[in-house]
C-alpha cells in the first residue's frame, strides 16, 4: 500500500468554527496547554473523518478507542 494511503482525513470545507478554549463543544481543538496562536479566531474547514491503515481514528468530533496495546518498559512492568 502507498505510505500516502494509510492515513487520511475526510474533511467538510463548508464548516468553519471559532477556537474559543472556554467552550470546547464548540471547538474540536486538543491541545495540552490553553496557549495557541489560534484563540479567538475563525477556522475555515472541519475534518469529518480520520482514517489510519484503513481504520476510523476519529469521526465527528470523537476519538474511538486505541487500536493497539500500551508497551512499557520491563522496568515498569509489574
Amino acid at each position: 500500500m502507498c505510505e500516502l494511503m494509510k492515513r487520511f482525513c475526510v474533511c467538510d470545507a463548508t464548516k468553519n468554527y471559532n477556537i474559543d478554549i472556554h467552550k470546547r463543544a464548540a471547538c474540536i481543538i486538543y491541545i495540552c496547554s490553553q496557549l495557541t496562536p489560534y484563540l479567538g479566531k475563525q477556522l475555515d474547514g472541519c475534518v469529518i473523518y480520520t482514517i489510519l491503515r484503513g481504520h476510523i481514528v476519529y469521526q465527528n468530533g470523537k476519538f474511538t478507542p486505541p487500536l493497539g496495546q500500551l508497551v512499557l518498559p520491563s522496568s515498569l512492568q509489574n
